[in-house]
């Protein structure tokens, strides 16, 4: 019985599949995440800047 056990236990780690060691891809999604909000702080600078000349503009 036992021999039967450890064979079958045997088989099923030879079976199972190797894990991955290849890197991860978190740092290029943080990147891609990081370069998105810079995109979005640019526009809303450029918007900020635009308010402010047409308020410059109404009150002369």
């Amino acid at each position: 019985m036992r021999i039967a056990i450890i064979a079958g236990a045997l088989l099923l780690v030879a079976c199972t599949p190797e894990p991955d060691h290849s890197t991860p891809k978190v740092a290029e999604e943080a990147r891609a995440t990081l370069d998105q909000a810079k995109q979005v702080e640019q526009t809303l600078q450029q918007s900020e800047q635009a308010q402010r000349k047409q308020i410059e503009h109404a009150t002369e």
